[in-house]
């Protein structure tokens, strides 16, 4: 009978953890060598970033997936960029803990055409603009358009 030919079993464990070194160091360099962790669930949806910068980069990235899909008013209120709230109390202090991409904090604004073939612009002060409320902060389907929507 012959010898089974393979990798012995060092060379597959050394294989594995060199594997590992190497995505720990990539996730290191994608994340800045911050805090690991903060940035997989960044990347995976999981908490929204905590810096101003951060947060406006997102918010122009959800507002190019409005332009790509054409939503409707149902999509665009459950849309990324209307639910994501963004935690900035590390950056700008307390009371800044749930801040959307139309607010009065991030304040960035969007452009795209709806499915109706309609250009909705939201301003960069949109929650200003929006008749006031008592209730505190706005949802995106209280939000005043220009255009309106329909």
């Amino acid at each position: 009978m012959k010898n089974a030919q393979g990798l012995p079993m060092n060379t597959l464990v050394l294989g594995a953890l060199a594997l590992l070194v190497l995505i720990v160091m990539s996730a290191m360099w994608v994340t800045g060598g911050g805090n690991i962790f903060q940035g997989f669930s960044n990347i995976i949806g999981g908490t929204a970033p905590s810096t101003l910068s951060q947060a406006k980069i997102s918010c122009q990235s959800y507002c190019n997936d409005l332009k790509t899909i054409q939503p409707t008013r149902t999509q665009f209120n459950k849309h990324k960029y209307c639910t994501k709230t963004f935690d900035l109390s590390k950056e700008l202090g307390q009371g800044n803990e749930a801040r959307h991409c139309y607010g009065e904090t991030i304040g960035e604004p969007c452009t795209f055409t709806n499915d109706e073939g309609r250009t909705i612009s939201i301003p960069a002060d949109a929650v200003e603009t929006t008749i006031e409320t008592s209730q505190g902060s706005l949802e995106c389907s209280e939000l005043t358009f220009n255009p309106a929507w329909s």
